[in-house]
């Protein structure tokens, strides 16, 4: 496989590509210039990186790290950040600290939602667990969520939300009031409230429909309306494929690690996810987690999306 003369392609780098880079800088620079040379000398492919990317980065335990992964992202990627709807802009990574660090209220806040959620989801039998390994990634997806939508319509199963409206209904109020809080002056508060009031919306608008959907994937006649109904919360191409490849992590096709997962909690979902909507944008997505790469195999061939998606050493190859 080479590269296509004459196309623009951008590559997206899963965090532990950026890891994986830094360490070669640090301990073996040939080839780590040999990657270099090798982007620099193709005007066709464009490594960038998304805000995912740094705040992973962001959790390095040594400041030294983190320090030494930014300067590896900004060589590589040549500040070229990807935004969630595809759009890419000159943006030193650096640059992105302050909004992150402010971000972290919320994103705890939200954590604490999406463990709600997920253990109001319906309990998958155990007889899934780690047997659908052995499916081809090309009919993965209609074979895994066929028998998923078989288990659920077995157990007769109804989501209970109340909780997960609870912790959502506290989350708005405690946005609201931490905006109101940091507001320096009238002015400011102001526009916190209205700001505040925006993101309600949005919130509530957002997880209003997650609901709707869910109710309604649940009453479906067999599995592929199941999995078009949870499709259509959301028409984007980045949705579509965190979605399926979410559900396809849940349903354990090539599972994460159980000590990786008790370690990082709902963060790693969260950011895998994350992660794999960018792969919607680029023609090549590289990870050297070989579950995650299935996955998202599996959810590009069901949505014929023609990225192109291996490890790393793959794709040193093939550049």
């Amino acid at each position: 496989m080479t590269i296509e003369d004459n196309i623009k392609h951008y590559v997206y780098f899963d965090q532990n590509v950026w890891s994986h880079l830094t360490s070669l800088k640090r301990n073996d620079i040939g080839l780590y210039t040999i990657l270099r040379n090798r982007l620099e000398g193709n005007s066709n492919l464009s490594v960038v990186y998304s805000k995912t990317n740094i705040k992973e980065t962001l959790k390095r335990d040594i400041v030294e790290h983190i320090e030494e992964e930014f300067v590896v992202i900004t060589e590589i990627s040549k500040n070229n950040l990807m935004l969630q709807n595809g759009e890419v802009i000159k943006c030193n990574p650096q640059g992105l600290f302050s909004e992150l660090n402010q971000d972290n209220y919320l994103r705890e806040k939200l954590s604490k939602a999406v463990e709600v959620y997920i253990e109001n989801r319906p309990i998958i039998d155990a007889s899934l667990k780690r047997v659908q390994n052995n499916i081809p990634t090309e009919n993965a997806v209609d074979s895994i969520i066929n028998s998923f939508w078989i288990k659920i319509k077995g157990t007769n199963t109804n989501i209970n939300f109340t909780q997960f409206d609870d912790i959502t209904s506290s989350l708005r109020q405690e946005i609201k009031n931490l905006l109101i809080e940091k507001a320096r002056n009238e002015e400011e508060k102001i526009f916190a409230i209205e700001y505040a009031q925006k993101f309600d919306s949005l919130l509530v608008a957002a997880f209003e429909l997650g609901k709707q959907k869910t109710v309604e994937a649940m009453k479906t006649e067999n599995g592929q309306d199941f999995l078009a109904t949870i499709l259509s919360v959301n028409p984007s191409k980045s949705w579509r494929i965190s979605a399926v490849s979410g559900l396809l992590g849940a349903m354990q096709y090539w599972p994460d690690d159980k000590n990786i997962l008790q370690k990082k909690g709902t963060d790693f979902d969260y950011d895998d996810s994350s992660h794999t909507e960018y792969s919607a944008f680029c023609k090549y997505f590289i990870s050297n987690d070989n579950h995650l790469l299935k996955r998202v195999d599996a959810s590009s061939k069901k949505l014929n999306m023609e990225t192109v998606i291996v490890n790393f050493k793959k794709f040193m190859e093939m550049i």
